[in-house]
């Protein structure tokens, strides 16, 4: 939303904030979908939302639910990264980015194991992004990775 703000796009600042307020009150996510609803309505009247309440409230949700997960298996090696079914998905990924769609975080979950074999520590400005739901940040992220997502040469 706030990218959107930025470029004089309230529509799709509203969209945005509307499909976070949605998706937070499914999973259960109490305060940020409050915080949502109150930075939509603010830009439905007319008026500049305050984001920092909403961001917080993602910080805080990514957090727990960090903490409430199991820790992550041992990364795959680079060579044992499916390019042929990853590629599609990098490009899913970067649309929903581009989009400032939030389903790019759980993309970017279900994804996380192969992009860290892939990426090293490149993954980390992708990951902190995501982790802070700044998906412009994210997608800027992504981008710089990119000349790291090559599939290495068959031998």
């Amino acid at each position: 939303a706030r990218a959107e703000l930025a470029a004089a796009r309230p529509a799709e600042a509203l969209r945005a904030l509307h499909t976070l307020k949605g998706t937070a009150a499914t999973i259960g996510a109490a305060d940020l979908a409050a915080q949502a609803g109150v930075a939509e309505l603010a830009l439905e009247q007319g008026r500049v939302p305050a984001l920092e309440p909403v961001e917080q409230a993602c910080s805080a949700l990514v957090l727990a639910l960090q903490a409430a997960l199991p820790a992550d298996e041992p990364a795959a090696t680079a060579s044992a990264i499916d390019w042929a079914g990853l590629r599609p998905q990098l490009a899913r990924l970067e649309s929903l980015l581009a989009d400032d769609d939030a389903e790019a975080v759980a993309l970017f979950q279900q994804l996380r194991p192969q992009l860290a074999a892939a990426l090293g520590a490149a993954l980390a400005p992708l990951e902190q992004a995501l982790a802070a739901y700044d998906l412009a940040q994210g997608l800027s992220a992504l981008r710089a990775a990119n000349p790291l997502l090559i599939e290495p040469e068959q031998t």
